[in-house]
């Protein structure tokens, strides 16, 4: 360290305003991706995200829809320094990487793009993106395939590679690259996306340090980092010492049955905090699985979402926080196991266990604004469609990446506070338009539309699913084949503090329906209208299915409707003592039926809609006693 930065004090103001002009760079990335990415993914869905490193490849900002991309981002550098060597990085350089074993992506479909910041002849940061890519090669369209017995069938991986040298497009790079997709136009456009974000990342900082200099923003991206550890090392100190333990479970569904648990033992020790994840479920035959990027990722969810909240994130949060994991397992997968849904499934499944203890111990706290970040789980996992066919309506190959499924579900109740849309890996995701869709892709959509009683029931209940019905659509349209992921089949999303679980999902075809005739006649039938009428023609697939070469949705009469489902979040507290006015402004607004106000929340609506409180009273009354005359007693009790 230099005389000067010795004799430098941080100045509150500089470091408001170098974090509030990072913070504004970070959504300027994550726009110019929306603006100019060649997919709905990219477009619309956030699934994606920025960053700024410091040039030891450290954390300095962090713009991210989806949490567990962090993985990647943490890891890209110091990878390229050891393979590349730091003394051979140079002004203008551009690497793509989307392998989650070099490099650190948490699945090779997101493909991440860093570059290098020079400013007075020095390496001073990089700025990076990463976004999901809708096809990225492998053996089935999407990329995502539940037979795939390792990586190398999955897709195409590239460990970080330039595709600009000192300034100098590498065309034969990118070539190798998209020649590797089934919808290369598209994917161009994403890859040209990222270039462009990074682009305008390199100048926006380089800016920065023209403004400031070199030596005085360094010495302040020191200052940004030692704050944020200070203040989370007090946050840690407000959380009682001890060991707090939580499990999540995900079910495979298509090599077999299994269910797979993820465990994380949360140690607070002080101001430090000790994530183990030892004890977790041995690696799992295909895409389940992630890599070490992905424990990474999935384990800053609870970290940015519950136990740093209101702390600006960077590397100075992750100071205090050290995780243990066991090499083979499939949170922490060892080469070449398969890990093309890692982001949905092994990753998630690492967050939601990291959450369930982070709320534990956050119930501890005598904090009261600590203890309201206690929060049951939110929908859990990625839930997939992915439809291929050799003609869309404008006669080319098509990949239709379904994303209602992991972008319309359910979040979790909290003390105080019901359940809203969104996942505790996704800080802004959204859903595709349903016009963005139809407009690119083969389908029609019949309906998209709120799941009645999906969400967790509970003092607080948890946020709604999505159900969507779709058809094939399009004059050139072929008929669409598809490979379906998902999870929350078998293993509900769960409550907390005697708060329910959420709905389990399903989807599959509908066939035999009037559908078309009655488009003809200009009518739209609902998704629910359909279950209600066709409920008995409607298959209900495994939580893995593939159809490549076996079966596909036809357009016209006789064609199938596809329906979708996508998972409630947990409710929080006991239901039976939610207000009864917000159950019935819950059954008025359609989120809970009348039924279930009675069956599952005691509460009896009268003719005129409104509350009978008497009848509420009793019916509450009887569903205590029979929780009494149904209860098991736990074994070392009666043993006692």
């Amino acid at each position: 360290m230099s005389d000067r930065e010795n004799t430098m004090e941080y100045d509150a103001v500089s470091l408001q305003v170098v974090h509030s002009r990072l913070e504004t760079l970070m959504r300027l990335m994550t726009r110019t991706l929306e603006q100019l990415a060649g997919t709905a993914v990219g477009r619309e869905a956030g699934d994606y995200s920025t960053a700024f490193m410091d040039a030891e490849g450290k954390i300095c900002a962090f713009g991210s829809a989806v949490i567990t991309h962090l993985g990647h981002e943490v890891q890209i550098i110091p990878w390229i320094y050891e393979h590349f060597g730091r003394e051979n990085i140079k002004p203008g350089d551009v690497f793509v990487s989307n392998d989650p074993y070099t490099g650190g992506c948490v699945h090779s479909s997101d493909v991440g793009c860093t570059a290098p910041v020079f400013a007075e002849g020095e390496l001073i940061g990089w700025v990076f993106c990463d976004m999901h890519f809708a096809d990225v090669g492998g053996m089935v369209p999407g990329s995502f395939s539940p037979s795939a017995g390792d990586c190398f069938a999955e897709a195409v991986r590239f460990p970080p590679t330039r595709i600009y040298a000192a300034g100098e497009y590498r065309d034969d790079v990118v070539r190798a690259f998209i020649n590797n997709t089934r919808i290369p136009t598209q994917i161009a456009r994403d890859l040209s996306a990222e270039v462009g974000s990074v682009n305008l990342g390199v100048r926006a900082v380089a800016e920065l340090a023209e403004q400031y200099g070199v030596e005085q923003l360094k010495h302040i991206l020191r200052g940004l980092h030692e704050f944020s550890e200070q203040m989370f090392r007090a946050r840690l100190r407000e959380i009682p010492d001890g060991v707090y333990e939580w499990s999540d479970y995900i079910e495979d569904g298509y090599a077999d049955d299994s269910v797979y648990r993820a465990f994380a033992r949360m140690t607070v020790a002080g101001d430090e905090l000790y994530i183990d994840f030892r004890g977790s479920s041995g690696s799992a035959p295909a895409l389940l699985n992630c890599a070490r990027s992905g424990l990474v990722g999935g384990a800053m969810g609870p970290l940015i979402q519950q136990l740093a909240t209101g702390i600006p994130f960077n590397a100075g949060v992750m100071r205090p926080l050290h995780l243990r994991s066991e090499k083979g397992s499939f949170i922490d997968a060892a080469f070449p196991t398969p890990i093309g849904l890692a982001t949905g499934y092994g990753a998630w499944a690492v967050s939601d266990a990291a959450w369930g203890a982070a709320s534990s111990a956050l119930e501890a706290s005598g904090n009261e604004y600590l203890r309201g970040r206690s929060a049951a789980q939110a929908g859990g996992g990625a839930h997939c469609s992915i439809f291929s066919g050799a003609s869309n309506q404008f006669g080319d190959y098509s990949v239709f990446l379904n994303m209602d499924g992991p972008g319309g579900q359910g979040l979790a109740a909290l003390e105080g506070l019901d359940g809203a849309r969104g996942s505790n890996v996704s800080l802004w995701g959204s859903i595709p338009s349903i016009e963005a869709h139809e407009s690119t892709e083969p389908f029609l959509y019949l309906s998209r539309e709120m799941w009645q009683d999906s969400p967790g029931a509970g003092r607080w209940r948890g946020g709604f699913g999505l159900k969507s019905a779709v058809v094939v659509w399009g004059e050139k349209t072929s008929p669409q084949s598809g490979t379906f992921c998902s999870v929350r089949n078998a293993v509900p999303t769960a409550g907390r503090n005697g708060g329910y679980p959420a709905s389990g999902v399903y989807y599959g075809p509908v066939s035999d329906t009037p559908v078309w005739e009655r488009l003809e006649n200009g009518e739209l039938l609902t998704c629910s209208e359909i279950q209600l009428e066709f409920g008995d023609n409607f298959e209900s697939l495994p939580s893995k299915a593939m159809w490549e070469g076996k079966r596909a949705l036809h357009k016209g009469i006789g064609g199938e409707v596809f329906i979708q489902t996508s998972p409630g979040g947990g409710g929080f507290g006991d239901p039976l003592v939610r207000d009864p006015e917000s159950v019935r402004r819950d059954v008025r607004e359609g989120v809970v039926s009348a039924e279930a106000a009675s069956s599952v929340y005691g509460v009896v609506l009268g003719g005129d809609a409104e509350v009978d409180a008497r009848a509420t009273a009793a019916r509450r009354n009887e569903l205590r006693d029979a929780r009494v005359e149904h209860a098991e007693i736990p074994v070392a009790i009666a043993a006692g």
